[in-house]
């Protein structure tokens, strides 16, 4: 479940020419759950808060089961170590949300989810932090299954 959303997140990412504005100022990249130790900044880093059951269809257990619609709640943190990386990193929000606000995400071959949709609920400004700019984004992403 987990997986197959991370990959739709970093196939969205990786979408040639969608992300190119993206991939260009957030040059460290867009990692899952952890960035490598020696990543350039800015980088960002999207964590799986958890998710829950909205709806289940149908009269019988099976068709319920069949019919899931979940959504999953996740945050995307954007670094940014530069002086200016509050104005960096609004440039950055700016192309992240041309990208993914109201995103189709495309699961990975054998997955059996399908999008439903991918709509952002906030932007938090945690300020400079050890010399570290930072940025959230909070989104929740429905999808059948």
């Amino acid at each position: 479940m987990i997986t197959d959303l991370a990959q739709a997140i970093n196939t969205k990412f990786a979408e040639t020419p969608a992300g190119d504005a993206l991939r260009l100022v957030l040059s460290g990249g867009l990692w899952f759950t952890q960035a490598k130790d020696d990543v350039a900044f800015p980088y960002g880093v999207f964590t799986w808060d958890g998710s829950t059951i909205d709806e289940m269809a149908g009269s019988t257990q099976a068709a319920r089961q069949q019919g899931r619609i979940e959504t999953a709640q996740l945050t995307f943190s954007l670094y940014s170590k530069n002086d200016d990386g509050g104005l960096e990193l609004f440039d950055i929000i700016t192309k992240f949300i041309a990208l993914f606000d109201w995103a189709d995400l495309a699961y990975p071959a054998g997955s059996t989810y399908t999008p439903i949709s991918m709509e952002r609920e906030s932007i938090v400004n945690r300020g400079k932090i050890d010399n570290v700019w930072t940025f959230d984004l909070a989104y929740s992403v429905m999808y059948e299954h």
